[in-house]
């Protein structure tokens, strides 16, 4: 196992990979823990019991391997939380360093004190002769014997006193606690690390010269994916690898296979002139949209020969390979979770909670990610502004570590300093769309496909259900329904857009990405780069000549969804404008962009780049705490931060709305019930893709109105029964609540 985690280390982390991979079991040498292996389950729980603490491995083992570290030359610190903390998440150094003359760790017994166990634990391994001989053939019996009479309070004391040593310190850190948990699961669980396999450099290309040539885009397409590969195959290597990249191109365009296609040109070029082979990583806000791109890198790559298991799709929603050549569960699993395929197709949440987290399971990934990659950031503009300084020290680091990345979008943020621009200028592009006021939602029928986006799910209910009376076509989409249901909608539209008269009610889940073409929309005032998007959801082919996009009044206070600065900021813009082209709005956001960050309170963000140049991980459990959620940011913790944040409480809602989820429920209650907490384990994180698929997450006020029973006992997570879904949930609209609720709640 060591030798795996320092094979995968960077030059200047392998002596400390290898160190951790050796050292982070060894107390499981005590006589105590062999004794409570060869136990069966019943003697170990009894033994549990008994001895408590003496059967710990992680900490002490942590101590030493934190003591031999120092005696190398090594940073100590790193080396002690990953080893501390391989079985759980990373914490601040502090929570598991307490000071001996603690009142609180006075008030336990002397023979019970943390030092006085791991004392009896380092005394009792010393004494045993198979860990002697272990140490020995190690070459540790005298670095162990010191580290006895040194004793881990002193040890503690000088780990307490050390000084975390910044971003650098961050970084090593995180990077060689994700080498030595990925390396233990994969030994484990006895498998080795996937094969790697070659992909078609010119698979892009090939998909590109047989689609239709059709419609006024389409010479646009062209010169778009030609600019781009060029780029890709005469610049020098050393402007592309590592290297900060923008392709900044209107809506229609053809970015996604542009973007695929530069990827495996540059990916060829760093195999044939570097001997390097990197994994390419694209990244989007939602699900729906994974899920359409995914199909077009599968469908282009398999074309061109590449094997289905080279391309993975990470998100909550995506299941393992049912086809893959990998025989268990647990290692289809890992292979997903560790992103050992060649092209991953997955979230924004996984990619910045990787980079700027403490998960063991989101951590698992980073040392892959970071070890000479290409990551494609598209719709870039969809990451949240309050974290852009936090994402663009997370970017700059990512590239300075050997890697690429590419933010991809019709409206480019600054996220990227002294970024070069892949995409040619068009100058010439067609207005598509204009954007002009109107009083509020269409109350005429439609002619043609009709998009109405509005800011929260009653404000849309609202509106859905008053065309629905008016005798309207009208369809309905939103996070008020499951994911299956949102995925079924979305495809049965794609087969009526844009001709149909009808119209689409939703909220603002259509607007990043989503491959539906509508002849006329309506959007409730929004963020600048909000009403972009839904403009290119407007005409999005340039088929038809310039179509319209009604902005109305805001009803339902865009301020609750977007912040006060924000709603301010597009309330100060269209005020100065009646009308204005799709293609004018695109090039005013430079300055939106400049003005918001100048706005925006970065104290959030602070208070995160704070934690990361502190080792802030995670104080939770100790007395000063996680102070995120408090008016204090600059208390927060890495462990504190989610991408998507949601100051609406909410709780969780199965749905039994098919016969796939009554399976999926009887599989989770036989799950539940698995006596061996390994099995039960790996049968709900293999459930979990489909309980994910069939659950709703309303505010709790709404749930409140019209609760739902609870889940097999538990009351943070909820069931509707098949037989009561005609009293929950509306196949059309989603999860039923009051009328009351609809004019206070998100």
């Amino acid at each position: 196992m060591a030798a795996l985690a320092e094979g995968w280390a960077p030059p200047e982390l392998r002596e400390s990979a290898r160190l951790v991979g050796l050292a982070h079991d060894l107390y499981k040498a005590t006589p105590w823990f062999q004794r409570y292996l060869r136990e069966s389950p019943e003697g170990q729980g009894k033994l549990r019991a008994k001895l408590g603490p003496r059967l710990h491995h992680a900490l002490p083992s942590a101590f030493f391997a934190a003591f031999l570290a120092r005696e190398l030359g090594l940073d100590p610190l790193p080396v002690f939380l990953a080893v501390a903390r391989h079985h759980g998440h990373l914490k601040t150094a502090e929570t598991l360093l307490p000071d001996p003359y603690d009142p609180v760790l006075l008030k336990t017994p002397p023979s019970e004190r943390l030092y006085a166990v791991l004392g009896e634990q380092t005394t009792a391994l010393l004494e045993a002769k198979p860990a002697r001989s272990l140490l020995e053939a190690l070459g540790w019996l005298e670095p162990f014997e010191r580290f006895a009479r040194k004793g881990p309070e002193q040890v503690a004391s000088w780990l307490r006193a050390a000084p975390f040593q910044g971003e650098r310190a961050y970084w090593q850190t995180v990077r060689l606690f994700s080498l030595l948990i990925d390396a233990d699961k994969h030994r484990a669980a006895k498998v080795e690390p996937a094969r790697r396999y070659p992909l078609a450099v010119n698979a892009a290309a090939e998909k590109v010269r047989v689609l239709p040539k059709k419609g006024r885009l389409a010479p646009f397409r062209d010169r778009l994916f030609e600019a781009v590969n060029r780029k890709a195959e005469t610049l020098p290597l050393e402007n592309l690898f590592p290297a900060a990249l923008t392709l900044t191109a209107p809506t229609g365009s053809g970015k996604t296979l542009a973007l695929l296609n530069f990827a495996l040109k540059l990916r060829s070029r760093l195999e044939q002139e570097k001997g390097l082979r990197p994994r390419i990583v694209y990244a989007l806000p939602l699900v729906n949209l994974i899920e359409q791109n995914f199909q077009v890198f599968s469908d282009t790559l398999t074309a061109a020969g590449v094997p289905r298991q080279a391309i993975l799709a990470h998100h909550h929603l995506a299941r393992i390979l049912e086809d893959d050549e990998r025989t268990s569960v647990e290692e289809k699993l890992l292979f997903a979770e560790s992103w050992e395929a060649e092209v991953i197709v997955t979230t924004f949440v996984q990619v910045v909670e990787t980079l700027y987290g403490t998960q063991n399971r989101m951590l698992k990934k980073l040392h892959r990610f970071l070890s000479g990659n290409i990551l494609i950031l598209d719709e870039a503009q969809a990451l949240p502004a309050e974290d852009w300084p936090l994402i663009r020290r997370l970017l700059k680091a990512f590239v300075a570590q050997g890697n690429t990345v590419v933010l991809a979008t019709a409206t480019q943020p600054r996220l990227l300093e002294g970024a070069l621009e892949l995409a040619p200028r068009f100058p010439d592009y067609p207005v598509r769309v204009r954007i002009q006021k109107a009083d509020g939602p269409p109350t005429k029928p439609a002619r043609r496909a009709r998009l109405v986006v509005v800011n929260t799910i009653p404000r849309s209910l609202e509106v859905y259900q008053a065309l629905k009376d008016a005798g309207e076509r009208v369809y309905y989409l939103s996070t008020n329904l499951t994911p299956r249901d949102r995925l079924a909608r979305i495809q049965e539209l794609k087969a009526l857009v844009p001709q149909t008269p009808l119209t689409l009610v939703a909220t603002p889940i259509v607007e990043a990405g989503l491959d539906l073409d509508f002849a006329e929309g309506y959007r409730e005032l929004g963020p600048l780069d909000a009403v972009v998007q839904v403009a290119g959801r407007i005409n999005r082919s340039a088929a038809r000549e310039t179509e319209a996009l009604f902005l109305i009044p805001d009803e339902s206070r865009a301020s609750r969804v977007y912040g006060k600065i924000l709603a301010h900021l597009a309330r100060d813009f269209f005020s100065r404008i009646e009308a204005v082209a799709d293609r004018e709005l695109e090039e005013k956001l430079g300055d939106y962009y400049a003005e918001l960050e100048e706005r925006i309170s970065a104290a959030t963000a602070g208070g995160h780049l704070e934690a990361l140049e502190k080792g802030r991980f995670c104080r939770r459990g100790y007395p000063a705490g996680c102070d995120c959620g408090s008016h204090n940011p600059r208390g927060c913790d890495v462990c504190c931060y989610r991408l998507i944040q949601d100051p609406v409480r909410r709780i969780p809602i199965f749905i039994e709305q098919d016969e796939k989820a009554s399976e999926t429920l009887a599989e989770l209650e036989a799950a539940l019930a698995l006596s061996d907490p390994n099995a039960r384990r790996q049968a709900l994180r293999r459930l979990r893709p489909d309980l994910a698929l069939y659950t709703i997450s309303p505010a709790v006020e709404r749930v409140a109105q019209n609760p739902p029973g609870p889940l097999f006992g538990r009351e943070d997570y909820l069931l509707v029964r098949k037989d009561e879904l005609d009293a929950y949930y509306d196949p059309e609209t989603g999860f039923l609540w009051g009328k009351e609720a609809t004019s206070q709640f998100l």
